[in-house]
């Protein structure tokens, strides 16, 4: 919305990993794409500034619950175990496609490793709590002209709420989710609450998540607020 100027419900944003470069190639300018690779594997022009980068951070309490249960209701390449068995599973450095720990070191390394690469950190908490201040930094980055009215016009319209209705009824089936979810519809939408974790995780598993979070990430500067 911010960069196009539309607020048409735009569906499922075309996946960096899973599209063919066709697809994206394809796609009107100014694209829009959406990735959870590392940034090591991202395209070599975006690496040196061609485009922009916003990384948004979630707590990561929070991000293993909507993990799980996203994963949860996958066929074919889902998870079936137990909560408390992908979260030890989500803890180990080997963890699988979207290794919280390992994003979020490259991005605090970002300016080092790639000093020409445009890119722009937000905090999930901070889109849901601080949403007009967070959007108009946002607006300050991607260098468009949009003021408060046309920003809160954007609020109104990513409401958590309005957001999943619209991606429930107007979004329209992929073929390349077909075999794995439902009408071809990614579930990309749970609650978008802030602390739900707290409803999953029992004090022994937030302790050991604690003490995981402490060693993987020591020495790195980062303010997460477990609340």
């Amino acid at each position: 919305m911010l960069i196009t100027g539309d607020f048409t419900y735009a569906g499922t944003t075309t996946h960096l990993a899973y599209s063919d470069m066709d697809v994206i190639n394809n796609l009107p300018s100014p694209r829009l794409l959406a990735t959870h690779l590392p940034v090591d594997m991202f395209p070599k022009d975006i690496k040196n500034g061609v485009g922009m980068v916003v990384n948004i951070v979630r707590n990561p309490k929070d991000v293993a619950v909507s993990y799980y249960c996203y994963l949860s209701v996958m066929k074919n390449v889902g998870f079936t175990g137990s909560f408390d068995g992908f979260l030890r599973f989500y803890l180990k450095e080997e963890f699988f496609f979207g290794n919280w720990f390992g994003a979020i070191k490259q991005w605090l390394d970002i300016k080092r490793i790639y000093p020409m690469m445009k890119s722009h950190t937000l905090f999930y908490e901070d889109l849901k709590r601080n949403t007009l201040p967070t959007l108009e930094r946002l607006v300050q980055f991607l260098e468009v002209p949009r003021d408060e009215k046309f920003c809160k016009t954007v609020m109104a319209n990513m409401r958590f709420s309005t957001m999943k209705m619209r991606h429930e009824t107007e979004s329209k089936p992929i073929g390349l989710y077909k075999d794995i979810v439902k009408d071809g519809i990614l579930p990309i939408y749970r609650k978008g609450e802030i602390g739900d974790w707290k409803r999953w995780f029992t004090p022994a598993q937030s302790e050991l998540f604690d003490r995981v979070y402490k060693d993987r990430l020591a020495g790195y500067d980062i303010d997460i607020v477990f609340e």
